[in-house]
């Protein structure tokens, strides 16, 4: 099912985007605006459900959908507002209409039962749609009002509103996460993702700065058993707050509230290369060059400034929903950090060439730096920049193969070709070593 996400609001549209995009049955795409909304919808080819504000600039959320509905009769609509639409049923016939702050199972059920009329005959005429050539009157007003009539916690609740008890698009979608609406100090946690060595991990809203962010917080479990925890998982958030580096997601602060001891970093939705193996996925050359390049940029960054950090493994690598990698923050306390450069050159090697078809590169010279990169057992590269300055050679090129298309026959071909040249050079140093005994 192919859902169109449309909010003013960038915080609360990365959160519908973030749980619907957890269903591997729905293709969801988001847009900020009316006009945007309609070439996404153009560059989607359909869509199946739209999910919309209706108030919003320069188009509001009425008039979107009825020039939507003269392209794509099937569409389905969920109406999302923060205000009585009571007035407005002629608009919202044949619509949902969730107000703001709606429940995780309200919107599970919008969501299903669109998805199953799906499979209902379209008809040819379009409910809701006749006599609606015009524009939509709706409600000139903001979602927040303004500052000298609010009180701050008036404000606090406007800026709040709907982000911080919108669930995931279905169980099936997040699972083994739990929705939640939660108050931490300066955060609404959303919903689990996860956990770590720590304890529990969430998505949650910065209400002061409208944005998600990562939430860690060290379990009670562990406070209780380590009473030296509170204090260690603060200190290493400050060691993570000091690395300012664009490959390295960055920590925004650490401290307690409302019971909690919390870390807030910076979130990118995506996936972790190790997951990426283990389900079957695979990259390009591209790609898999990017990988190498922001890696080793992260990691220069961090031996030169002297930094101490942990060894690098495939879950510390994430690839964003642009296929663009982003790396976990590595920083540990003093005296605590691993510094093998050859072995984490090798793990960066194993993780990219896991995800590429055959775990051969197409590319000629980037698999045969890859396999360089493989060998841990002696020093093929003097540091991170050694490295940085061969991919910077690389990747230019490699990106433009990428973008002029290749066929998958031609793709097999060099694959193959790839792999009897490793046979045959496998082959000549065997038996190379069989004359050095006999001489």
């Amino acid at each position: 099912m192919k859902i169109l996400v449309v909010d003013d609001d960038p915080a609360l549209l990365h959160v519908l985007l973030c749980g619907l995009r957890r269903n591997p049955n729905y293709e969801t795409f988001g847009a900020q605006s009316g006009p945007m909304a309609i070439e996404t919808a153009e560059s989607m080819g359909g869509v199946d459900l739209l999910i919309a504000d209706v108030v919003m600039d320069p188009m509001d959320g009425f008039t979107l959908r009825l020039k939507l509905l003269t392209l794509y009769r099937g569409m389905k609509t969920i109406f999302i507002s923060g205000y009585d639409m009571t007035d407005y049923e002629l608009y919202t016939e044949s619509c949902d209409v969730m107000k703001k702050p709606f429940s995780a199972s309200a919107l599970l059920q919008c969501v299903a039962k669109h998805e199953a009329a799906l499979a209902a005959p379209v008809s040819q005429e379009v409910p809701g749609l006749s006599g609606l050539a015009k524009p939509v009157p709706v409600p000139l007003v903001r979602r927040t009002p303004p500052r000298e009539e609010a009180s701050p916690r008036e404000n606090h609740a406007a800026v709040s509103s709907g982000a911080e008890s919108l669930p995931a698009a279905s169980s099936a979608a997040v699972e083994g996460c739990e929705p939640l609406n939660r108050q931490v100090g300066n955060y609404t946690l959303l919903w689990k993702i996860g956990d770590n060595d720590w304890g529990p991990l969430y998505l949650a809203n910065q209400t002061s700065m409208s944005r998600p962010v990562a939430m860690e917080v060290l379990s009670e479990e562990i406070a209780q058993a380590h009473p030296e925890a509170r204090q260690r998982f603060l200190a290493i958030a400050q060691a993570k707050a000091a690395v300012k580096h664009r490959s390295i997601l960055s920590v925004y602060e650490a401290g307690e509230a409302d019971g909690l001891t919390y870390c807030a970093f910076e979130y990118v939705e995506g996936r972790q290369l190790d997951g990426m193996a283990a389900r079957g996925e695979t990259i390009d050359d591209g790609i898999a060059a990017r990988i190498v390049r922001v890696v080793a940029e992260g990691f220069a960054y961090l031996y030169q400034g002297q930094i101490p950090h942990a060894s690098l493994a495939a879950h510390n690598i994430r690839l964003g929903l642009n296929n663009e990698p982003h790396l976990s923050n590595p920083a540990v306390l003093e005296g605590e950090g691993e510094d093998d450069l050859c072995a984490d050159i090798a793990r960066l090697s194993a993780a990219v060439t896991a995800l590429l078809p055959d775990g051969v590169a197409a590319d000629a010279d980037l698999h045969a730096l890859l396999t360089r990169m493989a060998r841990s057992e002696k020093s093929e590269f003097i540091s991170w920049e050694s490295l940085l300055m061969e991919i910077n050679a690389l990747e230019p090129r490699i990106s433009l193969a990428d973008s002029i298309p290749i066929t998958a026959q031609e793709q097999a071909a060099i694959r193959a070709m790839e792999k009897n040249k490793q046979q045959k050079s496998a082959l000549l140093s065997s038996v190379r070593s069989w004359f050095g005994q006999k001489n």
